[in-house]
C-alpha cells in the first residue's frame, strides 16, 4: 500500500520471496528501489535467495536500494535468545557476507532489542531490519530504524523514518583554507582590536573568542559557502567565452575576464576540497578526489559513527535526545562530585624547606617567552576547549592576541585560580528566593558598582572589595545611620558612613540593597564603585553578600 501522494510507483515484480518495487518520491523527484523479504527457514533456500538478491543489487550499482522484510538470520548469536540453552546456529556467517558483498549498511535499531517474540517470555530474536545502500545513506543520512509495540502478531512493526534529532549547538570549527582567502587576517585584526570588554583576563578573552567565532560564522557564509554552485556559475561563463573565442577572436577585456575565471575556479575549487577534506578527516584524501564516492561514504560512515541512538544505564535502555543528555550530564556530576572523607594531615610533620630565594623561583609570573614557547609546542589544529578556537589562530594573530592572553594568564597568577564573579553575569551567586522585578533592576546596577569583587578560595560568598584602610563599612549599619540622622548635605553623610572602626563582615540582601539606592542615590553609588569621595580607597577588606 502506498500513499499516492508521496510515492509513484512506476513498477513491481514478483520473485520467489521478494517483492520488487521501483519508483519515486513525488515532492523530492529521487528514484528508489525497494525490496520487501521473505526468507525461508532452510539454510539452502536462504542461500539461494542471498544469491540471487546479490546479483539484482549489484546490477543497481550506484541507485538508492532498500532491502527490509523478514530475514529469519540474525548477524550475531547476541541477536537471538532461545529456551533450550546451547542451541546457536550458524545461519548469521551466510547472512553476514551477503550483507558485506552487496555494501549494504545495517542501522541500529532503536525501540526495542529483538523484532519477534515467540510468546512464552523464553524465545526471541532479531530478525526483521532495513538494510540500504550507500546512496539511499548519501541522501537520507539521518535514517533510523525504530521497532513499534507489538499487537497480535508476533513481529514488532519497523519503521524507517528521516528523524532530524536536537542535540543542541554544534560546536564550531576554524577551517584551514581561511587564511588563504585575501582579507581574512586583516578582517580578523580589525574585530579584535574594536572589540572593548571589561572584565578579568580570563572573562575578557573568552568573550572575545566567542564574539570572533560569531563574527567568523558570518565572514564565512559570505565568502565560503555554496561553493559548488559558485564554481558551476563560473564555469558556465568560462565555457560560454571559450565557445566565443572559436568563432571570433576575444577582445583584451575578455580574455582578461577568461584569465580570471580560470584563476577563480582554481581557487574556489582548492577552498572547497580543503573543506571536504576537513570534515572527512580522512588521510587518503590528501592525495584522493574530494569528490569520488569514497569520500562520500567517509562523511556518512562518520556521521552514522558518531551518531547515539540509545545507551544503558544501569542497564537500563535510554533512548531520546532529553533522557540521553541527562544521563550523561548526571554521569559526569556525579564523577566530578567531591566525596568528603576523612584524610591523614601533616601538621606535625617535619619537611626540608626551599629558602626564600628558592621559593620565589617557583611562583615568579610567567613570561611571554614562556607562554608563547607553550603556545608553539601545541598542535596548530587542536584547539584548547569546545569553543573551536585552534592554537593555529592564536599563532597567526599572536601580535594582537598575546596582551589579552598575557593578561589573563598574570590574573590567574595572581589569583591562584579561575575567578569567577559579576563579570560573568553573577552566576555565582545563589539566591535564597527568587528575586522580583524591582530586585532583577537593582541587581544590575549592583553588578556595575561591584565591578572590583572577586570569588576568593575556601571562603563561601567572601569577596574582596577596594576600601580605606582606615576605615571599615557596614551597608546595615550605614542604612540605620542615614535613616535615624538627618543629613542635609553629602559631606555630612560621609562622616556618617566613613568613620574609624573595627574591621567586620558587611551584610547585604536585596532589600537593603534597594532601601539604600532609594534613600541616598548619590553617595552610596559612588562610595560602593570605589569614588574616593575624598577619601583614599586603595587597599582590600572582606565583604559577604547574603
Amino acid at each position: 500500500m502506498w500513499d499516492t501522494s508521496e510515492v509513484e510507483v512506476w513498477s513491481s515484480t514478483s520473485c520467489e520471496h521478494v517483492l520488487w518495487c521501483h519508483g519515486r518520491f513525488l515532492k523530492t523527484g529521487e528514484e528508489f528501489y525497494l525490496a520487501n523479504v521473505y526468507a525461508p527457514c532452510g539454510l539452502g533456500a536462504k542461500q539461494s535467495l542471498w544469491n540471487s538478491l546479490l546479483g539484482r543489487i549489484l546490477l543497481l550499482n550506484g541507485e538508492r536500494v532498500c532491502v527490509c522484510g523478514d530475514f529469519n538470520a540474525v548477524r550475531s548469536i547476541e541477536e537471538r535468545r532461545s529456551a533450550r540453552a546451547g542451541s546457536h546456529s550458524s545461519d548469521h556467517i551466510p547472512f553476514n557476507r551477503f550483507i558485506d558483498d552487496a555494501v549494504l549498511i545495517d542501522l541500529p535499531l532503536s525501540g526495542r532489542k529483538f523484532t519477534w517474540y515467540k510468546g512464552d517470555g523464553l524465545a526471541m530474536s532479531r530478525i526483521d531490519r532495513f538494510l540500504l545502500s550507500e546512496e539511499w545513506c548519501l541522501t537520507w543520512p539521518n535514517c533510523v530504524q525504530v521497532a513499534q509495540l507489538r499487537g497480535l502478531s508476533d513481529h514488532c512493526p519497523l519503521v524507517l523514518e528521516v528523524e532530524e534529532e536536537n542535540w543542541g549547538p554544534r560546536p564550531s570549527r576554524m577551517l584551514k583554507c581561511w587564511k588563504d582567502i585575501p582579507g581574512y587576517q586583516q578582517f580578523v585584526r580589525d574585530k579584535w582590536k574594536a572589540m572593548q570588554i571589561v572584565g578579568w583576563g580570563g572573562f575578557v578573552l573568552k568573550e572575545k573568542f566567542k564574539m570572533i567565532r560569531l563574527a567568523l560564522k558570518e565572514w564565512h557564509a559570505a565568502h565560503s559557502q555554496n561553493l559548488p554552485g559558485r564554481i558551476e556559475s563560473l564555469k558556465v561563463r568560462l565555457a560560454a567565452l571559450e565557445v566565443k573565442g572559436e568563432a571570433a577572436v576575444l577582445s583584451e577585456a575578455e580574455l582578461e575576464e577568461l584569465h580570471g575565471l580560470t584563476t577563480e575556479i582554481h581557487s574556489l575549487s582548492r577552498r572547497s576540497a580543503s573543506i571536504c577534506w576537513q570534515q572527512s578527516r580522512s588521510l587518503w584524501l590528501k592525495e584522493g578526489d574530494a569528490n569520488s564516492k569514497y569520500f562520500h561514504s567517509v562523511v556518512a560512515s562518520r556521521r552514522r559513527g558518531n551518531a547515539v541512538s540509545f545507551i544503558q544505564v544501569d542497564g537500563v535502555t535510554t533512548e531520546g535526545v532529553q533522557p540521553i543528555r541527562q544521563a550523561v550530564f548526571e554521569h559526569f556530576a556525579s564523577h566530578f562530585k567531591e566525596s568528603h572523607v576523612a584524610r591523614p594531615g601533616v601538621d606535625n610533620l617535619q619537611f626540608k624547606r626551599l629558602t626564600l630565594l628558592e621559593g620565589g623561583s617557583l611562583t615568579k609570573p610567567f613570561s611571554l617567552e614562556e607562554v608563547k614557547t607553550a603556545v608553539w609546542d601545541c598542535d596548530s589544529f587542536k584547539s584548547p576547549g569546545p569553543g573551536g578556537i585552534n592554537f593555529g589562530f592564536i599563532k597567526d594573530l599572536w601580535s594582537e592576541l598575546q596582551d589579552d592572553v598575557m593578561r589573563f594568564i598574570a590574573d590567574f597568577h595572581r589569583n591562584g585560580k579561575l575567578t569567577k564573579g559579576w563579570d560573568t553575569g553573577g552566576e555565582a551567586w545563589e539566591w535564597r528566593r527568587h528575586l522580583w522585578a524591582w530586585e532583577e533592576e537593582m541587581l544590575g546596577e549592583c553588578q556595575v558598582l561591584l565591578h572590583d569583587f572577586t570569588l576568593q578560595a575556601q571562603l563561601s560568598d567572601t569577596w574582596i572589595w577596594r576600601i580605606d584602610p582606615a576605615s571599615g563599612y557596614s551597608v546595615r549599619g550605614a542604612y540605620q545611620l542615614l535613616t535615624s540622622h538627618p543629613s542635609d548635605t553629602l559631606d555630612a553623610a560621609l562622616d556618617l558612613i566613613w568613620h574609624k572602626q573595627r574591621l567586620r563582615l558587611a551584610w547585604l540582601d536585596a532589600e537593603e540593597w534597594r532601601q539604600l539606592n532609594t534613600y541616598f542615590f548619590h553617595a552610596v553609588p559612588l562610595v560602593l564603585s570605589g569614588y574616593p569621595l575624598g577619601r583614599g580607597l586603595a587597599s582590600h577588606r572582606w565583604i559577604r553578600i547574603v
